[in-house]
């Protein structure tokens, strides 16, 4: 067994751009336009003084956005599902039983995953009214 020599770039013009690329990122021209101060990053309302609330905020909107991923992606996925149960069913004898078994287990699942979903967007709704500080009573 021979081990090929492991080389990503292969031509001059795909090192060149590389470069390019490389050098335009590690110089100081390309990070001239971010912000420099963290109002401008942070959600209104949350200052650097509150750096709790801050990452609280921002894992309020991590879980909503996970959410929603999920949730189209459990729609996306069982379509395609059943969409191609569909092709095969007139390929096959008793091909319309499978389809149907894949059609009713696809709408299990996506009624499952978009209740689910929802009730973490409402949970992590929530979570902006939370505010963190020191204990004491």
């Amino acid at each position: 067994m021979k081990i090929k020599k492991f080389n990503p770039v292969k031509s001059v013009r795909q090192k060149y751009l590389t470069l390019g690329v490389t050098l335009y990122l590690f110089t100081s021209n390309a990070w001239a336009a971010l912000p420099t101060s963290s109002e401008d990053v942070l959600p209104d309302g949350v200052t650097a003084d509150k750096p709790a609330d801050a990452l609280l905020g921002m894992a309020s909107w991590g879980a909503q956005v996970m959410a929603y991923l999920l949730m189209i992606g459990a729609v996306v996925g069982g379509g395609y599902y059943v969409f191609k149960a569909f092709g095969e069913a007139n390929d096959t004898k008793g091909g319309w039983g499978a389809f149907f078994g894949t059609l009713v287990a696809t709408i299990i699942m996506i009624a499952v995953v978009v209740a689910l979903g929802l009730i973490v967007v409402e949970w992590a709704g929530g979570l902006s009214d939370v505010t963190v500080g020191a204990g004491g009573g």
